[in-house]
């Protein structure tokens, strides 16, 4: 139970710096 918590916090640490990439790159353009 305990590596899928893990896992569930590593994907959602990906989703979240990604839209913050993606929203930067936007504001930059």
């Amino acid at each position: 139970m305990k590596y899928f918590e893990i896992a569930l916090n590593v994907v959602e640490l990906i989703f979240y710096s990604a839209v913050i990439i993606y929203i930067v790159r936007g504001w930059n353009k």
